[in-house]
Protein backbone atom coordinates (compact mmCIF):
# COMPACT_ATOMS: atom_id res chain seq x y z
CA UNK A 1 0.00 0.00 0.00
CA UNK A 2 1.27 3.58 -0.90
CA UNK A 3 -0.18 7.43 -1.30
CA UNK A 4 0.68 8.77 -4.49
CA UNK A 5 -0.93 11.51 -6.91
CA UNK A 6 -2.55 9.67 -9.30
CA UNK A 7 -2.81 10.82 -12.82
CA UNK A 8 -5.75 9.94 -14.65
CA UNK A 9 -4.01 10.40 -18.88
CA UNK A 10 -6.44 11.44 -21.74
CA UNK A 11 -5.76 7.93 -23.29
CA UNK A 12 -4.11 4.49 -22.50
CA UNK A 13 -0.41 4.34 -23.72
CA UNK A 14 -0.12 2.77 -27.28
CA UNK A 15 1.01 -0.39 -28.56
CA UNK A 16 4.24 0.93 -29.32
CA UNK A 17 5.32 1.12 -25.16
CA UNK A 18 6.05 -1.67 -22.65
CA UNK A 19 3.85 -0.79 -19.74
CA UNK A 20 5.42 -1.30 -16.30
CA UNK A 21 3.33 -0.82 -13.77
CA UNK A 22 -1.06 -0.27 -13.84
CA UNK A 23 -2.75 1.05 -11.29
CA UNK A 24 -6.29 -1.21 -9.67
CA UNK A 25 -8.67 1.60 -9.60
CA UNK A 26 -10.84 -0.07 -7.32
CA UNK A 27 -8.56 1.01 -4.47
CA UNK A 28 -8.90 4.86 -4.34
CA UNK A 29 -11.20 7.35 -5.30
CA UNK A 30 -10.73 9.37 -8.49
CA UNK A 31 -10.18 7.09 -11.52
CA UNK A 32 -11.37 7.22 -14.64
CA UNK A 33 -9.10 4.71 -17.02
CA UNK A 34 -10.64 1.41 -16.19
CA UNK A 35 -8.38 -1.67 -15.87
CA UNK A 36 -5.72 -0.24 -18.07
CA UNK A 37 -4.79 2.42 -16.30
CA UNK A 38 -0.71 2.31 -16.63
CA UNK A 39 1.50 4.49 -14.37
CA UNK A 40 4.72 3.58 -15.77
CA UNK A 41 6.36 2.60 -19.49
CA UNK A 42 8.68 2.71 -21.38
CA UNK A 43 9.21 2.80 -25.51
CA UNK A 44 12.42 3.00 -27.65
CA UNK A 45 11.78 5.89 -29.89
CA UNK A 46 13.94 7.24 -33.33
CA UNK A 47 16.67 5.70 -31.77
CA UNK A 48 16.48 6.59 -28.16
CA UNK A 49 14.76 5.33 -25.11
CA UNK A 50 12.21 7.02 -23.11
CA UNK A 51 10.61 5.53 -19.44
CA UNK A 52 8.33 7.56 -17.60
CA UNK A 53 6.45 7.12 -14.13
CA UNK A 54 3.45 8.89 -12.19
CA UNK A 55 4.77 7.78 -9.42
CA UNK A 56 7.23 9.41 -6.53
CA UNK A 57 4.87 12.47 -5.79
CA UNK A 58 5.49 12.20 -1.69
CA UNK A 59 8.97 12.03 0.03
CA UNK A 60 8.08 8.60 1.56
CA UNK A 61 8.07 7.02 -2.06
CA UNK A 62 11.76 7.95 -1.91
CA UNK A 63 12.17 5.85 1.04
CA UNK A 64 10.92 2.83 -0.37
CA UNK A 65 13.42 0.30 -1.84
CA UNK A 66 11.43 -1.02 -4.52
CA UNK A 67 10.29 2.28 -5.67
CA UNK A 68 13.86 3.48 -5.63
CA UNK A 69 15.03 0.43 -7.61
CA UNK A 70 12.14 1.36 -9.93
CA UNK A 71 13.35 4.62 -10.68
CA UNK A 72 16.95 3.68 -10.75
CA UNK A 73 16.21 0.43 -13.44
CA UNK A 74 14.47 3.03 -15.20
CA UNK A 75 17.10 5.51 -15.67
CA UNK A 76 19.86 3.52 -16.30
CA UNK A 77 17.90 1.88 -19.43
CA UNK A 78 16.55 4.91 -20.67
CA UNK A 79 20.57 5.52 -20.66
CA UNK A 80 21.27 2.49 -22.22
CA UNK A 81 23.06 1.23 -19.41
CA UNK A 82 20.49 -1.47 -18.46
CA UNK A 83 21.22 -5.21 -18.21
CA UNK A 84 19.28 -5.31 -21.62
CA UNK A 85 20.87 -2.56 -23.35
Amino acid sequence: MRTDEWYNFRSVPGPEVIVLAMLDETTYEGGTMGPDHAIAWAQEYDGGRSFYTAGGHTIESYSEPVFRDHIATGILWAAGSGSDS
